[in-house]
C-alpha cells in the first residue's frame, strides 16, 4: 500500500508543485491544508504517514501544528517542515 502524505502549505501554487514532484515519484497523497490549525484537523482524519508543512502560514506555522496533537496520535506521521 503506498504512504499517505499530507501537503499543508498557504499557497494553491506550492502546494500543486510539491503535489506534482511528489506523485511523479510514486507517492500518493491523501490530502492537502490551506494552514496549521486546517493540518491538525486533516491529520486527524486522515490519518497520514509523511505530512509537509510549511513554516510560515496563517493561523498556525508549521513549527506549531507540528508539535500539537491536540487528540491526533502525533508520534503515527513524520512531519518535515519547509520554507519556500
Amino acid at each position: 500500500m503506498a504512504k499517505c502524505i499530507l501537503i499543508a502549505d498557504d499557497n494553491d501554487i506550492v502546494r500543486t508543485i510539491i503535489r506534482f514532484f511528489l506523485e511523479t515519484k510514486g507517492f500518493a497523497i491523501c490530502g492537502e491544508a490551506v494552514d496549521g490549525v486546517d493540518a491538525i484537523e486533516k491529520a486527524k482524519q486522515l490519518k497520514p504517514d509523511l505530512i509537509v508543512l510549511d513554516v510560515a502560514m496563517p493561523r498556525m506555522n508549521g513549527d506549531g501544528s507540528s508539535v500539537r496533537s491536540e487528540g491526533y496520535d502525533a508520534g503515527r506521521a513524520n512531519n518535515l517542515v519547509h520554507d519556500v
